[in-house]
């Protein structure tokens, strides 16, 4: 009879999952400062909006020449959306190139030291502003969502979603007043892509589902991974 599974070890091999997990994410964070600062050797004349549209041009380019492998890897509605890590290096270094002086990223040794020096910015920016208005504001967020969907009521609620969901979004913007603005960003980030990439499943379903519908006892709905 075959030893029965203990929990610690299982316990033991999440957990070493999770630092291999996060090993490969300090990992890539060098790895994109590392891109970036490259990108502005390249680019020594540019102004920061020139060297936002170069990013966004080769960050383009990399994501269509490695969709397939994404695709291959997490299903075929999978995008480079969904590798959450990268989307938000991806945001981080965008915005420090729009609002960090060239010469303040290059003296970074890593992401967490631009982190520091974009958040450093952003309060310069929001103590000159009037009335205390953040920059990051957007007002889009505040109000219904382009096209119709949940808005946000009074009192925080989301209104077009239950109270359960409420209470959900509650506890979590507890959690995520608690936390420093990179760590709060990133699972911000985390919980929209998760969000958009459950959305497009349900949605892909649905059209699969309808599509085979009548096509007798033998059809089938491919599994969405």
């Amino acid at each position: 009879m075959a030893a029965q599974v203990k929990s610690e070890a299982q316990f033991s091999a999440a957990m070493h999952a999770a630092i291999k997990v996060e090993d490969a994410k300090r990992g890539l964070g060098n790895l994109f400062h590392e891109a970036v600062i490259t990108l502005l050797n390249e680019n020594p004349d540019c102004t920061a909006d020139e060297l936002v549209e170069k990013f966004n041009e080769v960050v383009t380019i990399v994501e269509n020449t490695l969709q397939a492998e994404v695709k291959a890897k997490f299903g075929e509605d999978a995008t480079a959306k969904d590798l959450s890590a990268w989307t938000q290096y991806k945001s981080n270094y965008k915005r420090a190139l729009t609002l960090v002086n060239r010469r303040d990223i290059m003296a970074c040794t890593g992401p967490g030291q631009l982190n520091t020096k974009l958040q450093e910015v952003r309060k310069a920016i929001k103590e000159k502003e009037e009335g205390g208005v953040s920059t990051d504001a957007n007002p889009t967020d505040n109000g219904a969502a382009a096209g119709g969907g949940a808005a946000v009521g009074a009192g925080g609620k989301v209104e077009g979603v239950s109270s359960a969901v409420n209470q959900r979004l509650h506890d979590a913007m507890k959690l995520l007043a608690q936390l420093p603005e990179d760590a709060a960003l990133e699972a911000a980030e985390i919980f929209k892509n998760a969000a958009a990439a459950r959305l497009r499943k349900l949605g892909h379903g649905k059209k699969k589902i309808g599509a085979t519908a009548g096509n007798g006892a033998g059809a089938k709905v491919a599994a969405n991974h």
